[in-house]
């Protein structure tokens, strides 16, 4: 992952949570789900027109760090060149 630079967001979470454990940073992996159709993304017309006709729901892998006495949510799927199309940082 690192070679090609990409991955999904549960190869960048077990990399990103290995480089924690290595840090000593307590972590955890969290998995939740959400629906495509409920985005507030813009997608390409092709995904549009699959979205009117399917409900499309989706897990997504992320992380947990604790700092402190809170557990933080840190999530490194997106790249920062998408920001422009909407995606969030």
């Amino acid at each position: 992952m690192l070679r090609k630079r990409c991955g999904s967001c549960s190869g960048k979470h077990y990399l990103l949570g290995e480089m924690f454990r290595m840090l000593g940073v307590p972590f955890r992996h969290m998995i939740g789900t959400h629906r495509f159709n409920e985005s507030p993304l813009v997608f390409p017309g092709p995904m549009q027109e699959m979205l009117r006709k399917n409900e499309i729901v989706d897990l997504h892998d992320y992380l947990q760090i604790a700092l402190e006495d809170t557990w933080v949510d840190v999530d490194a799927t997106w790249q920062r060149g998408l920001r422009e199309f909407g995606f969030p940082q």
